[in-house]
Formats: structure tokens, sequence, C-alpha cells
């Protein structure tokens, strides 16, 4: 074998070797980058749609009995046709569930199981704190 022939036999085998190392930095690249990747794009484990008229452009609360007590678990702001999603990536624990208006007085209570996608639409008279129409839709499953 010449020194033209041997070194052109090295430099093949450096190649390859840059090769199949840049070839594993991209899968290994991938493999953390997926994780990122579904970060920035979660799966809503609860989605609960939610229409409260009159109310627009106000914030309304999402609590969990707990202790003897409720423990605000989440918030949103109304767009102008009073609606919003309460959601997130993980799971609410089951339980008893209570909505509150603007003003943080109760509006209703809504057991969580395991069908965590439903919407409620709520409506509050003009008079009084009841509410005077109250729908939930949603699918087991």
């Amino acid at each position: 074998m010449s020194w033209k022939t041997a070194g052109r036999h090295v430099q093949h085998k450096f190649n390859m070797r840059r090769i199949i190392l840049s070839v594993f930095i991209v899968i290994i690249g991938g493999l953390h980058a997926e994780p990122i990747l579904a970060q920035n794009n979660p799966v809503d484990a609860y989605s609960i749609k939610v229409q409260v008229k009159p109310y627009r452009n106000e914030k309304i609360y999402f609590g969990h009995y707990f202790g003897g007590y409720i423990r605000v678990v989440d918030s949103v702001v109304l767009n102008d046709r009073s609606e919003a999603t309460f959601k997130g990536p993980v799971k609410l624990p089951e339980g008893i569930y209570a909505m509150f208006y603007p003003d943080r007085s109760y509006m209703c209570d809504v057991m969580i199981d395991t069908m965590q996608h439903f919407s409620i639409i709520a409506e509050r008279p003009a008079t009084g704190d009841l509410v005077l129409q109250f729908k939930i839709h949603g699918r087991i499953s």
C-alpha cells in the first residue's frame, strides 16, 4: 500500500466515523427535543368550556373543596361573548368543585370525575345570586 493509498484509507475511516457520530448526535438530539416540543404543545388533561351570561371581560374562578375550605385551582377571563375555557396539562383530582362569579359570590358546584372535557352554560339573573339557567354538555371518555 502506497503512502497516498494509506492516506485515503485513513481519511475514509475518519469520514465514516464523522458520519456515524453525526447520525448518532441527530438521533439523540431528536429524542431529547421531543419532550421539549411536547411541553410547548401540551394536551389539555382537563378542558371545561364555560359561558356565563351576562358577564364580559371579567374573571371567574374555579375552586376545589378541600378540608373544609375551597382552594382556587383555576381562573379565566371571559371574552366578549361571555365565554372562556378552564384548562390545564394535569388532570384535576376527582371531587367537588365550585365556580364563582367575578364578585367571588358562589355560582354552582360541579362534580369532577374521569370525564374532564365538558362545557357549562350559566346565566345569572339581574337580581339575586342564584343561577337562572344551568346546562352541562359533555361526553363520557
